[in-house]
């Protein structure tokens, strides 16, 4: 696709020498300066394995859908290259208002990038009175063009695109920015550049469900209960002491959502209230002892105070499911179990004996549950 700058007259005219050399001197300084600007750009690569995404380059405020395109974005200077033209050349998207303009973010790594730019590479030319379809890179020129020459691509692409991330910040590519009378229409993925659709776009009956990421989400640290359009299925947490909060239980079954919570409480409570038992037999060490039956020591209120903020644990369990009470009990007794058998190094065996009468020998034919807690790891 061949690329001319272009003025509000038409074609730049050719500039009379002096003119000529201001005209090299003023485009050269602009270079200069947006080259000053990428280089002070703090900005993610945006693909799968980058980090927080790019949020800005300093003093530029990211674009959202709705908003209209400032006159800096409209004038700003871009560096392309295309397959078999050495050096690159310089556009702006003014050269093209009143077209839809599709910014498609792309990498050379990114197989669906690839799969969607080969179809589109030859829709720019039946559609040139309508559109202008640009690739966007933040790879080197030498190596978009050595990629462009290899697939064939007579499509130019933006290289060095920081500053157009920084405008529309993303993580992952595809990422595909539809830019129509003057404003930021809409950010989808690749699903939406295809011929049949771009078509129905320009004629009013394009719908595209807009793209969705997390922007500041953090692999290696991703605290997923707490994000935005996150729904848990099930969530089961073993904490320490909780600062602040009082001792309690909650149980709530049959809901939308089941749950159990047992804040601030022991072990051995913890336990009893699960297996719905008041005798848990302790065959573990004094020290264990203490840790997970606080509440058997009896040294005065400041020391019980003192255990209970030292040794007391918080669980809790929530399903995304109406649970009877016999299932969410059972998944909080498999859960303590797992948890308690990993930290401490314990496993619980549930009995059931026979009730004997007072002083006699003889059978009531009732029984009661008695949980032995064994410790079977030296920690």
């Amino acid at each position: 696709m061949k690329q001319t700058l272009r003025s509000k007259g038409g074609l730049c005219p050719k500039p009379k020498p002096m003119i000529h050399l201001f005209y090299k001197l003023f485009l050269t300084l602009i270079v200069v300066l947006v080259s000053c600007v990428c280089s002070r750009a703090q900005v993610s690569a945006s693909s799968p394995e980058a980090g927080p995404a790019a949020g800005a380059v300093e003093g530029i405020k990211p674009l959202k859908i709705g908003d209209t395109i400032p006159d800096a974005l409209w004038n700003l200077p871009l560096q392309m290259v295309k397959a078999g033209q050495e050096g690159s050349t310089t556009v702006t998207l003014n050269d093209y208002k009143g077209k839809l303009i599709i910014l498609d973010f792309w990498a050379t790594w990114c197989g669906s990038c690839i799969k969607s730019l080969d179809k589109l590479n030859t829709l720019q030319d039946d559609l040139l009175k309508d559109l202008f379809l640009l690739p966007v890179s933040k790879e080197k020129g030498n190596k978009v063009r050595a990629f462009l020459e290899k697939k064939r691509w007579h499509l130019p692409s933006v290289i060095d695109g920081d500053i157009l991330t920084a405008l529309f910040p993303h993580r992952t590519v595809p990422h595909v920015v539809w830019i129509n009378k003057g404003k930021v229409e809409a950010i989808t993925d690749s699903r939406y550049t295809n011929e049949e659709f771009i078509r129905d776009f320009l004629n009013g009956k394009g719908i595209v469900e807009n793209k969705f990421e997390l922007l500041h989400f953090n692999k290696d640290k991703p605290d997923v209960l707490n994000l935005e359009g996150v729904r848990p299925l099930v969530v089961s947490v073993l904490t320490d002491h909780i600062n602040g909060a009082p001792s309690y239980i909650s149980f709530t079954p049959n809901r939308d959502t089941s749950s159990v919570f047992l804040i601030n409480t022991s072990i051995v409570n913890m336990l009893k209230t699960v297996f719905s038992t008041d005798t848990v037999q302790l065959l573990v060490s004094d020290s264990l002892a203490r840790a997970i039956n606080y509440t058997a020591r009896e040294n005065g209120p400041d020391r019980s105070t003192q255990d209970w903020e030292e040794y007391s644990k918080s669980y809790t369990l929530r399903v995304s499911k109406a649970l009877s009470k016999d299932q969410l009990w059972q998944l909080a007794q498999q859960d303590l179990a797992k948890f308690l058998n990993l930290y401490y190094g314990i496993s619980i065996q549930l009995q059931r004996e026979e009730i004997s009468r007072s002083g006699i020998k003889e059978k009531t034919g009732r029984e009661k549950k008695v949980l032995l807690v064994r410790e079977t790891l030296k920690n």
